[in-house]
């Protein structure tokens, strides 16, 4: 019915609808039987769809998104490997932070609430993808290239592009369909920083869990008050 208030839309704007590249998804274990039409033709029903970059798949677990980030960043690897002996460990090192790491945490905030299983493959493929690039030997602890190119693994790199996100977002200066999501917790004192704090959501299904706004409240309500209040992003981040 819906379907068909945006064709009539549509057609009495002088506009058409691709109708080839109008997909549905169904979120969820559903049985359900679901059929969609645009005038005479079906809309297709995939597992999963690509919206602006992020593969969206019927269990919200981001698992065919990652799979598809993977391809690109391996594809890449192996291009850099082949060449690496002609270039030196620095520029290296920038190379796989300019090409390759962005595949790695391409919308990172989205995907704090993926499953350990995920998250551990992510970081099995960054340590594999630094070893490769550097030369380094398997005996290599993970944690020591992570020093060696100053950065942190993939897992603190989203929780803190998500926190400086919030930061911003409660100082106006981010977007405000994503402070919308959340709401600073009411207190009757006035103790330095208590006023700083998120109000979470009681509601405990494994969805609300795992979203990105119930995860997000979490993370920030544990930073130090002081940080919170930071006065600006810079000394945020610091």
């Amino acid at each position: 019915k819906e379907l068909n208030v945006i064709t009539e839309w549509v057609t009495k704007n002088h506009l058409s609808i691709n109708t080839v590249k109008t997909q549905a998804l169904v979120i969820g274990t559903n049985t359900n039987k679901y059929e969609f039409w645009l005038g005479d033709t079906p809309v297709e029903i995939k597992d999963s769809l690509k919206i602006l970059g992020v593969i969206i798949d019927s269990n919200l677990t981001f698992e065919e998104h990652l799979k598809a980030q993977l391809n690109k960043a391996y594809a890449k690897t192996n291009a850099l490997r082949r060449i690496r002996r002609f270039i030196p460990m620095h520029v290296m090192i920038q190379l796989y932070k300019a090409f390759i790491l962005p595949h790695l945490e391409y919308c990172g905030p989205v995907l704090i609430g993926i499953t350990k299983t995920l998250s551990d493959k992510l970081e099995d493929a960054n340590y594999y993808i630094l070893r490769t690039l550097l030369g380094l030997s398997k005996s290599t602890s993970y944690d020591s290239i992570l020093k060696l190119i100053n950065t942190s693994t993939l897992e603190q790199r989203r929780f803190s592009h998500v926190l400086i996100l919030l930061f911003k977002c409660f100082n106006g200066i981010g977007p405000s369909y994503i402070a919308d999501f959340f709401k600073l917790r009411t207190v009757n004192y006035n103790l330095r920083g208590s006023g700083s704090k998120l109000e979470q959501s009681s509601f405990h299904s494994k969805w609300r869990l795992n979203s990105f706004a119930s995860i997000a409240s979490h993370l920030w309500n544990t930073l130090p008050s002081n940080v919170r209040i930071a006065g600006n992003v810079t000394t945020f981040r610091d």
